[in-house]
């Protein structure tokens, strides 16, 4: 036990550095569980001996799993400080993504479900919705209300609320 006396405000208390293995702050009973500083301007957090988290002014840093509450929609376990109510919780079957307490998003072991997907229009060469091994190949909005796909970066199809036209041959097998 220390206890400081008449300590004047510009009293201070200095340890040592430490290690993971020896913390320079640690508990009497477990000795290799504290703090410690690992580097100029970082503080670290050991447990049993292993370091688990280090904190400086560039970053926070885990070692081991982090764990979070569940959660909810309105309430995600990791939010922003700005914005309470959006980020990720646990649904009970996956991962949610929530934005002003709403779900947006969901991705469990059996699929994924969004509510809304808005992505930019495209072009026949360039398709908003297109393959990673083939990306002149897709979707994309040819105009107001009208859809087209394309091949090989030009238009094949476009479905509009009028019309459906077909930019190349329609093949239909013989003898099925």
């Amino acid at each position: 036990t220390i206890v400081f006396n008449n300590a004047s405000a510009s009293a201070y208390l200095r340890l040592k550095s430490g290690s993971a293995a020896l913390p320079g702050v640690s508990f009497s009973t477990d000795t290799n569980t504290g703090l410690f500083a690992p580097a100029a301007d970082t503080l670290g957090f050991t447990a049993g001996g292993t370091q688990i988290s280090t904190f400086n002014t560039a970053a926070a840093s885990f070692y081991k799993p982090v764990f979070g509450i569940n959660g909810l929609a309105s309430t995600p376990s990791y939010a922003f400080t700005s914005a309470t109510n959006t980020g990720l919780y646990y649904t009970g079957t996956g991962i949610g993504f929530s934005v002003n307490g709403v779900n947006k998003m969901s991705i469990n072991t059996d699929y994924s479900e969004l509510t809304t997907v808005r992505i930019d229009d495209g072009t026949a060469l360039t398709p908003s919705l297109s393959f990673k091994s083939n990306t002149n190949t897709g979707m994309y909005r040819v105009g107001t209300d009208t859809i087209g796909f394309s091949t090989k970066g030009t238009r094949s199809l476009a479905i509009g609320p009028t019309s459906t036209v077909f930019d190349t041959k329609i093949a239909v097998p013989v003898g099925t």
